[in-house]
């Protein structure tokens, strides 16, 4: 390569520079004002237009990035989300050994999350087309870790039906069953929510009962002895009242700090 096609290349790289911190520039002043308005007002208010408005960006802008306001919330839900799970799994012990505990604890932070945006958003957001919010933070990386070391420690076996399948495809299918149950009641919890219907459970009770079902199909009879000895299987929960306030403050605080250096 001659020195003028290095020197072409750098002058070319550094012409981009600009363009590069202009475009998340513009993307933290949209992110911005996408927070501000849902707490102020709700996700029905928000169009993109007002978004553009309050941020003071160009509406040409934000469309050629996201293309829509159910897109645009997403993303910033998206990447709340992430930042806050990070945050907030500090307050948690979630790397107890007890391979169900280790696999609900980061879901009930995340819950705690989805419901501290309001059922409205969530389901603006949180369907089949878009990559799932929760498996994008939760990490393949973390669930299959903890799998790995439950069936390595003897305390999770193959249930009836699934044998006579190797290890790495019983993690998959584990991973896609969790995927689902996740999805499922949080789809539940909006659709109640939407309803109005009496007494209707929270996202966090829906979570349990079904987690807790399809986890403990999987435990076997030392887990049962060493985790459970005296416990009623079916009255395990994981989410007490006083976690979920410590991690409700937390939230708040962080959603506050946003609102101050915005």
């Amino acid at each position: 390569m001659s020195v003028q096609s290095t020197a072409k290349q750098a002058e070319a790289a550094n012409l981009l520079l600009p363009r590069k911190i202009k475009s998340q520039q513009t993307m933290e002043k949209v992110y911005t004002a996408v927070g501000e308005m849902l707490r102020e007002y709700g996700y029905e208010y928000l169009t993109m237009r007002n978004i553009c408005e309050r941020a003071g960006v160009a509406y040409s802008s934000v469309y050629h990035f996201f293309g829509s306001k159910e897109q645009l919330v997403y993303q910033y839900c998206r990447l709340t989300v992430e930042r806050l799970m990070e945050r907030c799994l500090r307050l948690v012990n979630y790397n107890t050994g007890d391979f169900i505990e280790d696999l609900i604890w980061p879901v009930f932070v995340y819950l705690v999350i989805l419901e501290e945006f309001g059922w409205q958003t969530v389901s603006a957001v949180y369907h089949g087309k878009n990559e799932d919010i929760y498996w994008s933070l939760y990490g393949k990386a973390l669930t299959e870790s903890v799998l790995h070391g439950a069936f390595s420690r003897g305390y999770m076996i193959p249930n009836g039906r699934n044998r006579d399948i190797d290890r790495g495809t019983l993690i998959n299918y584990i991973k896609v069953d969790l995927q689902a149950i996740i999805n499922g009641a949080v789809l539940t919890w909006c659709r109640d929510e939407e309803n109005q219907r009496k007494d209707g459970a929270t996202l966090h009770q829906l979570c349990v009962r079904l987690l807790n079902s399809f986890l403990l199909s999987w435990a076997s009879p030392s887990y049962k002895e060493e985790f459970l000895s005296g416990r009623d299987e079916n009255m395990i929960s994981y989410f007490n009242p006083e976690t979920r306030e410590s991690l409700v403050e937390a939230i708040s605080d962080a959603f506050s700090e946003d609102a101050q250096s915005a």
